[in-house]
């Protein structure tokens, strides 16, 4: 009996050790494919980019708003046409593309600057909730995405929102979500700033970001702040959902950069930390943080011409920064600044900060340009400077 009950205990504890032996293996192996792996530097895919000089703005003249372009070579300003709508996207050297929101219709059209002709691609009527086209960006002047949303206030079951890709003439709907909630006072996708809302065709055209962190409408069950980015596949149709993100570019035609958020919740306090930058290939459908970055990096800028990388630290923290993405040199170029854009390779344009009274918070200054080579800022012309000190308003400038 003795003997029986030794055997017993020795198979018991066997089994135990066993046990946790395969559970440490199973969550080894597990989740070590959830790890996030650093990076240093990457290889430049030599990709083309568009640059242009060309700044475009609005103001009024003569009591009408007309659209306007200022060189930055030759410093003249110039009259395109008038043009009652904040939303435009320079393609190339020769068309913009249009998003005009009218009464009863909304159209996407393209306009050609050397001609002055003016093309209507699409229109959609607005009366009888049948819709409104939010946002558009173009990969060429015959290849454009657009969403559209149709809100009832009074049935959220009857809300959808839609993305579409328009090819040569032909329409086909990416995605047909339900909205089921809107908070905050009022429609938040409509008022939400364009530095965070990102619609962008990947560089050779067959996938497409979207990104509305501060939306209230969602692709999937509604959440407040919506921090997600879609990635449409066009040539399949298909489309993939990264959480907890924002902020999204393309770093060549399969990977993006984006910022990393996290909710916590103490109490009944829930707030956001960010979490730095990240890369998702979406070959692998791995991602890899920038482990030699400040965790408040967010809003990347890449420019394929220099193979740089231009990142700001959130308001209060240390200006913008440059990386260089072939050797993994990190430098700060500018000790206050936020939000930066490229303009050409050497240049980008910034928002500087300014003191307020609100607990010690900054806000938004002037909007300004900097000259890498020359370590030199470049003031803008008035009107130029107010249009995108407030470019929330743009659509797609860059």
């Amino acid at each position: 009996m003795n003997k029986h009950r030794k055997n017993y205990k020795v198979l018991k504890y066997f089994l135990i050790v066993s046990f946790v032996i395969a559970l440490f293996i199973y969550s080894f192996f597990h989740f070590s494919e959830k790890k996030l792996e650093s990076i240093e530097t990457f290889e430049n895919p030599n990709l083309p980019e568009f640059i242009s000089k060309n700044l475009f703005f609005i103001k009024k003249d003569e009591g009408e708003k007309s659209l306007f372009v200022y060189n930055l070579d030759t410093q003249q300003t110039e009259k395109i046409l008038e043009y009652e709508q904040r939303h435009f996207v320079q393609i190339d050297e020769k068309f913009l593309g249009l998003l005009v929101s009218e009464e009863l219709k909304n159209s996407v059209r393209l306009f050609n600057l050397e001609t002055k002709e003016e093309k209507i691609f699409l229109e959609l009527e607005t009366k009888d909730n049948k819709g409104t086209i939010e946002t558009v960006d173009f990969y060429s002047p015959t290849k454009f995405a657009f969403t559209v949303s149709n809100f009832h206030l009074d049935s959220f079951e009857d809300s959808r929102y839609e993305f579409f890709f328009y090819d040569d003439g032909e329409i086909i709907k990416l995605a047909d979500k339900q909205i089921t909630h809107a908070g905050g006072g009022g429609i938040g996708f409509i008022y939400n700033t364009t530095i965070r809302k990102i619609i962008k065709f990947s560089p050779d055209g067959n996938k497409l970001l979207y990104s509305s962190p501060q939306s209230y409408f969602s692709l999937e069950p509604f959440a407040r702040l919506d921090y997600r980015i879609y990635i449409f596949d066009l040539l399949n149709n298909t489309y993939e959902v990264i959480e907890d993100a924002y902020s999204p570019v393309w770093l060549d035609n399969q990977s993006i950069v984006y910022s990393k958020i996290v909710r916590l919740v103490e109490g009944n306090t829930t707030y956001e930390e960010k979490r730095g930058l990240y890369v998702y290939d979406t070959t692998t459908k791995r991602a890899k943080k920038f482990n030699n970055l400040h965790q408040e990096a967010y809003f990347p800028k890449i420019s394929f011409s220099n193979w740089q990388m231009l990142y700001s630290l959130l308001h209060d923290q240390e200006g913008i920064w440059i990386y260089d993405l072939a050797t993994g040199v990190n430098e700060q170029i500018l000790s206050c600044g936020w939000e930066p854009e490229w303009i050409t390779p050497t240049i980008f344009l910034f928002r500087t900060l300014e003191e307020t009274d609100i607990h010690e918070m900054k806000g938004v200054g002037e909007a300004r340009l900097f000259d890498i080579e020359k370590r030199k800022e470049i003031l803008l012309p008035k009107d130029v400077e107010r249009w995108y000190r407030y470019k929330e308003y743009i659509l797609s400038q860059f």
